[in-house]
């Protein structure tokens, strides 16, 4: 199918910038509120060792130095989209995450042409986001902020006020969310994480009855533009930590 967004590159310069505006806002406010970094002395009965920065390990985390987690959503692993999160600590109680899903794969017959009817879910996916923990870092519950880019060719698929069954649509998005998050530690190197997130999408997409209705490039299928409110997204998360 036809794409509106051949380029690559450009949807990958407008998720960086975008990801670049949200991290750097939340990082000059985190600057503003965070204590700086100390060494103080900490007598242990045996000897006086240094202790680096404000607070000591300790809670269900294990505390201040859990600095980084490779996470998979399990609900983008159910669609067989194949996803990886890097989430590492700025403060105390501050972490950034950058993520990214990739589904390339194509229903065909076995002469290699593509099924008309099949559901698609072409598609990739980029995201940054900022979390702030209400106790420590990789700690039960957080609040934060995601900015999001895709570039899609679906067809098939019902997703409430976005995508209706019948049509086939390509196009691309991109948007912002206000996260809401918990993390379950069950073991010091593993975590379930959950997470729900409501926000803005701006979509441009063509929209098609079939497959072979993406017209031409001297004919293209027209073209829309539509801006959601409400859910943007959603995860159940397999964390594994390093500390």
């Amino acid at each position: 199918m036809k794409s509106l967004h051949k380029d690559w590159s450009a949807g990958i310069k407008r998720f960086l910038l975008i990801a670049f505006c949200t991290l750097s806002g939340t990082g000059w406010g985190l600057a503003q509120t965070q204590q700086p970094l100390t060494l103080r002395p900490v007598d242990t009965g045996r000897s006086v060792t240094f202790q680096i920065g404000g607070r000591s390990s300790g809670g269900s985390s294990g505390g201040y130095y859990d600095s980084f987690a490779v996470k998979t959503n399990l609900l983008y692993d159910a669609t067989l989209t194949p996803n990886l999160s890097l989430e590492f600590g700025v403060g105390p109680q501050a972490t950034v995450e950058i993520g990214g899903a990739y589904h390339p794969w194509e229903k065909k017959f076995t002469d290699g042409t593509l099924d008309p009817e099949a559901k698609r879910l072409v598609h990739w996916l980029g995201k940054a986001e900022f979390h702030y923990w209400f106790s420590e870092r990789f700690d039960r519950h957080f609040v934060g902020l995601q900015a999001f880019y895709t570039d899609y060719d679906l067809g098939r698929i019902d997703v409430p006020m976005i995508f209706e069954k019948e049509f086939y649509y390509d196009g691309t998005a991109f948007g912002g969310s206000l996260l809401y998050g918990y993390n379950w530690r069950w073991s010091p190197r593993w975590s379930m994480e959950f997470t729900l997130g409501v926000g803005v999408m701006q979509m441009k997409y063509m929209k098609m009855d079939c497959l072979a209705c993406a017209g031409t490039a001297e004919e293209p299928a027209p073209s829309f533009n539509k801006t959601y409110f409400g859910p943007t997204t959603a995860g159940i998360k397999l964390a594994f930590m390093i500390k």
